[in-house]
């Protein structure tokens, strides 16, 4: 589910840029981007607390902690992946 909810919030966000694209300057509301970023938090909270669970359940009890630790730093290179691409895009 969390997956699939990030999946819409990129074609929420590509229906945004759409409709920027195609009105004047400075006439389409920030508020537009308010669905998008609800619907990723939800995505992501999905996503991240099934993996966490997942992740935690199947260590062992001497690795909990290192197999959480190993899960969110996955997330942060994809984080910093991101963050590289878009700037890389971007200039």
């Amino acid at each position: 589910a969390g997956m699939t909810l990030g999946s819409l919030a990129f074609l929420a966000a590509a229906g945004v840029q759409r409709m920027i694209d195609k009105s004047p300057a400075g006439t389409v509301s920030m508020a537009w981007q308010v669905p998008q970023y609800l619907i990723m938090t939800c995505g992501e909270g999905l996503f991240s607390i099934t993996g966490l669970e997942y992740a935690f359940s199947k260590a062992p009890a001497s690795m909990k902690s290192l197999v959480a630790a190993a899960w969110l730093c996955t997330t942060t290179v994809g984080n910093i992946l991101t963050v590289v691409m878009v700037e890389t895009v971007t200039r």
